[in-house]
């Protein structure tokens, strides 16, 4: 395909991401897979920051090409994203100085990918983007400010709540496509797009089907080490914060204490593991294990490290966020417990699918129903296992999820 060109010079892809390989949390993972899948086929770079996530304290060269993109780092503060006063200073100082490269480096023509993490960033790019007359690809992983409404991080009646639906609606309609990473998230981008006829286009995040892939359960080396090989695991992997409802997961392990074959594994890292910590030791729940993070190279051994997945969400998240996580369980060939809603992106793929079941968000009973209807199905566990991985591999894998981004910038670069 011949690239379009302006002014002598051939259009670019110019990806701006906070996060960035070599981190390896879910959103610098794939921001990062997404770039190299479309630098073969166009001239990518990618403007991003130093390591403020798992590998914060490392210093990655300012500047590098790694498997075709072009990658700038540029300055911003490195406190503790667990803070949120070093959160908040981190993604400000990221959005500054992000905000500055694209005004002095964008040309007339270029395609920008931004996401919406963090989510000052970008109103900033969009800003650059229009003085430059570039045009930018909006991928939505989280919508706000439902999301901090769900979280209880602000109430209904709160100024902010206007100031971000306005400008939210802003956003969305000085994008030029708009991606959301569920189903259940379209129908709510539309909604404010007033009538625009802005694209708004469906593709799901990715699962690692190479790295990740079904593997005997009798020799893991996570469930050796917490002596549990030998019962049915129910899993909770990832981001430990205020979204993954760990506090009707608690009740529910603590609804089933006494059911000795059943064994909760916690791994991960986030602003409530403090919490969650306390109050495993509080309730004395011997039924649950708290690991640290694993690095991204022991994915397949985590993953595999269950007889269930367990992916939970709070009330009031349908169409606000869809976890990533649901992909690699689908990759390891885990079965999965949904608690999310109905109508949500999440349910809809363990329906669609049949690997799992769905339970309603803040119902611990259910859940605990839920866990023990799963433990006495375990002769249809490995059936489910199967439907599982070959949904990765057909519909969640790299080269599935990458060459709808390719198709998108095709045309938006024509």
């Amino acid at each position: 395909m011949s690239r379009p060109t302006t002014g002598g010079k051939p259009p670019r892809i110019v990806v701006f991401s906070e996060v960035f390989y070599p981190e390896e949390t879910s959103t610098g993972h794939l921001i990062t897979r997404i770039a190299e899948g479309l630098a073969e086929k166009f001239q990518v770079s990618a403007v991003v920051c130093q390591p403020t996530y798992s590998l914060r304290g490392i210093i990655a060269p300012r500047h590098e090409v790694r498997h075709g993109v072009t990658i700038r780092r540029v300055w911003s503060s490195r406190f503790n994203k667990d803070l949120m006063a070093g959160r908040l200073a981190n993604a400000f100082t990221a959005t500054f100085t992000m905000m500055a490269y694209a005004i002095r480096h964008l040309r007339r023509g270029d395609a920008v990918l931004v996401v919406t993490n963090p989510p000052v960033l970008p109103f900033a790019i969009a800003a650059a983007v229009r003085l430059r007359g570039s045009r930018m690809v909006l991928v939505v992983h989280d919508l706000y400010p439902d999301l901090l409404l769900a979280a209880r991080v602000v109430p209904k009646t709160s100024p902010v709540v206007g100031l971000l639906r306005w400008a939210s609606q802003w956003l969305y309609r000085t994008s030029a496509t708009i991606v959301v990473v569920g189903r259940d998230m379209k129908s709510l981008v539309e909604g404010r797009l007033g009538g625009r006829p802005t694209p708004v286009i469906f593709i799901p995040n990715f699962a690692d089907v190479e790295l990740v892939r079904p593997t005997s359960r009798k020799t893991n080396p996570i469930l050796e080490s917490i002596g549990a090989t030998d019962r049915f695991v129910v899993q909770c992997v990832g981001n430990m914060g205020r979204l993954q409802g760990l506090e009707t997961i608690l009740e529910a392990a603590e609804l089933l204490r006494h059911r000795g074959s059943i064994h909760f594994l916690f791994v991960g890292w986030g602003a409530r593991r403090d919490w969650l910590e306390g109050r495993i030791e509080a309730l004395d729940l011997r039924n649950v294990t708290l690991l640290p993070p694993r690095p991204r190279s022991e994915s397949g051994d985590l993953h595999n490290a269950c007889d269930l997945a367990l992916i939970s969400l709070i009330p009031g998240m349908t169409g606000v966020s869809v976890p990533s996580r649901v992909y690699n369980s689908l990759a390891a060939g885990k079965p999965i417990l949904a608690v999310a809603g109905e109508s949500s992106e999440l349910a809809m793929v363990v329906r669609e699918e049949a690997v799992g079941w769905v339970t309603p968000p803040g119902d611990a009973t259910k859940l605990a129903e839920a866990i023990l209807l799963a433990e006495s199905c375990r002769g249809e566990l490995p059936a489910m296992g199967e439907r599982a991985r070959a949904s990765a591999e057909a519909r969640y894998s790299p080269a599935a999820v990458g060459g709808q981004f390719v198709s998108l910038f095709e045309g938006v670069l024509q």
